[in-house]
């Protein structure tokens, strides 16, 4: 979880209720943390427009190109207020909004459907979304295809406008968990997060905007929820568990109690990371373990550096790319790059480059309603089908490197000759901007992300032709156990635990010791200090994770025996299934994080 920009403050009681029975329903989670408060409804009831015909209709064009010019100044105000409350990407969101303005929709379509039925814009205005609702088919993580949100966001503001009433304004009393069809980015805008404590919608996912800025403000949420809206009712009180995708409606007093202790650990631990930040991980019987911390934009910086990681291990750079209606530029990649890499002063960052595809769709982009995306057009291969867009970030990334250590590695490599080209794009795009005098301060390293069973296979060849390389569990595990972890009738069977996860990646391992490469993990596993020492015993002694998650993953390495731990973590490979291994390692580990 992305902290929060102000602590989480016990809830206050809501008002006496009669008695009910606590009912938890599942959905994704979106955004970790843990809200308690009371649900207040966000329903759009458009106001009812009628149709009638206009005796000028090139006045009345006029008029609608008037609210069009109106919904722009409003939104380059909201790109302001995103970019001063969360940051420059985020502010992206708005100025794509700005961008679709010169759509054909907006531009020609509206306006020629004007003057030839001589209707009222209005009434023209709600025909187009009623279009774009019928033909809204979703995605598998729950969320519209790309562009359809953000253009029936216009046409609602539009249609505001254009009825003489203003864009609604959100207002919510303390201790609010927000329960809405779908939020949209001009919702998010006026979100207060000293009040909203969660979110709860039923479209949307994990990757889409108001995910992506719930993180940011630190609301914990839970989205693509199956029938919210009439399983929750305003006034309820819930519990919104943002980290397991779970929703506890009237939760019993045990409930209430066990999460309000979970919030008030989360946030003694927040208060205790800057204290404990310089401390080394270090095991009790003297093995070092390098804790790095994850990133996604320069305004992550901040927690890194209080956290007390030794660099940024992962930097996902999609973020730009999905928010913007255009490809980033190059320079506009390397402005957002040397921020990064300036604010970390001196300490190493490691770049992912695009990892684009799957679950993240860039709009307008080949693949983007593949009927498998996750098997289809993602990551290298997409980047290695547009040789330009990779050259433009790779010169943006060796850039960077002037101002402070660089590395930079690909996702998804699935095979020799995809890593073969990927290397040779590399070491050119270096010798060419050396041949324009951009040096680094020293060369960038090339590396490769081991996510799939083909690359853990062909580890040691890969790793002939790398300087380091990063297990990424995230994917990892989804390919070897071919499950889907978003998907709530099969997420129960992905764990690292399982034998053959944890095989596969001792395997990996090997292989980096044998190649002398270096070695690290950088999924969500990392994070889990269980995980964390068990990969520490396994022989990968570098551990990159969310920010917040750093205090108690330091902690358990601390408490803990790496020689000892060895012969434990291979009896537990022989068991048979990921609940066996995990429950024989909690027994016979004791994994303390809570000194």
């Amino acid at each position: 979880m992305e902290e929060a920009h102000n602590p989480p403050k016990p809830p206050k009681k809501p008002r006496k209720k009669k008695a009910s029975t606590c009912v938890e329903v599942v959905g994704l989670a979106a955004s970790s943390g843990i809200g308690i408060g009371v649900v207040q409804l966000l329903e759009r009831r458009p106001a009812p427009v009628s149709v009638f015909p206009v005796d000028d209709a090139q006045s009345e064009k006029e008029r609608y190109l008037t609210a069009l010019h109106r919904v722009g100044a409003q939104l380059g105000a909201a790109s302001s207020e995103a970019e001063s409350r969360f940051g420059p990407d985020e502010a992206r969101i708005y100025r794509a909004q700005t961008e679709l303005l010169s759509a054909t929709l907006f531009q020609k379509n509206i306006p020629r459907i004007i003057l030839q039925r001589k209707i009222n814009a209005e009434a023209v205005i709600r025909e187009q979304i009623w279009l774009l609702e019928d033909k809204n088919h979703v995605h598998p993580d729950g969320s519209p295809p790309p562009g359809i949100s953000d253009i029936t966001d216009i046409l609602q503001q539009l249609s505001l406008l254009l009825i003489h009433d203003n864009p609604h304004c959100l207002i919510f009393e303390e201790n609010t968990v927000l329960l809405a069809r779908e939020l949209l980015p001009s919702d998010m805008i006026l979100i207060n997060a000293d009040a909203v404590v969660g979110l709860i919608t039923e479209k949307g996912g994990p990757y889409s905007h108001a995910a992506i800025m719930a993180r940011s403000l630190g609301i914990p949420g839970v989205m693509g929820l199956s029938n919210a809206m009439t399983t929750i009712h305003s006034g309820d009180w819930v519990i919104v568990d943002g980290s397991e995708g779970r929703v506890l409606i009237h939760p019993d007093s045990d409930a209430v109690e066990r999460y309000e202790q979970q919030v008030i650990r989360d946030r003694t631990m927040r208060e205790e990371a800057k204290e404990s930040a310089t401390l080394p991980a270090i095991s009790t019987d003297g093995v070092t373990v390098s804790l790095l911390a994850n990133a996604r934009r320069p305004e992550d910086v901040k927690s890194v550096l209080e956290s007390g990681a030794g660099g940024i291990g992962l930097f996902r750079t999609e973020l730009p790319f999905l928010m913007g209606a255009h490809f980033v530029s190059e320079d506009e990649q390397f402005e957002l790059y040397r921020r990064v890499v300036e604010g970390m002063g001196g300490l190493p960052v490691t770049f992912r480059t695009l990892d684009i595809g799957g679950d993240k769709i860039k709009p307008g982009t080949a693949g983007e309603f593949e009927a498998n995306p996750f098997l289809g057009l993602r990551s290298v291969r997409f980047s290695l089908k547009h040789p330009d867009l990779l050259t433009e970030q790779l010169r943006a990334l060796i850039r960077a490197g002037v101002y402070g250590p660089v590395d930079v590695m690909f996702p998804m490599v699935t095979t020799l000759e995809e890593m073969d080209r990927l290397s040779a794009l590399f070491h050119r795009v270096i010798d060419d901007l050396a041949s324009e005098g951009v040096v680094p301060e020293r060369t960038p390293r090339m590396g490769v992300m081991i996510e799939v069973p083909s690359a853990a296979i062909l580890a040691e060849k890969l790793f002939s032709r790398v300087e380091f390389a990063s297990i990424g569990t995230n994917d990892l595990i989804q390919y070897l156990l071919a499950v889907d972890r978003t998907n709530r009738d099969v997420n129960h069977l992905y764990s690292p635990f399982d034998p053959a996860v944890l095989t596969l990646i001792r395997d990996v391992a090997r292989a980096a010791r044998k190649t002398d490469t270096e070695l690290s993990i950088c999924g969500e596993a990392a994070a889990d200090p269980l995980c964390a020492v068990v990969f520490t015993s396994l022989g990968i002694p570098i551990l990159s994770m969310e920010p917040t998650s750093i205090i108690e993953v330091k902690r358990a390495l601390r408490s803990s025996h790496m020689g000892s731990i060895g012969p434990v973590v291979d009896e537990a490979l022989n068991l048979d299934t990921a609940q066996e291994v995990r429950s024989y390692l909690e027994q016979e580990l004791d994994i303390d994080a809570s000194r």
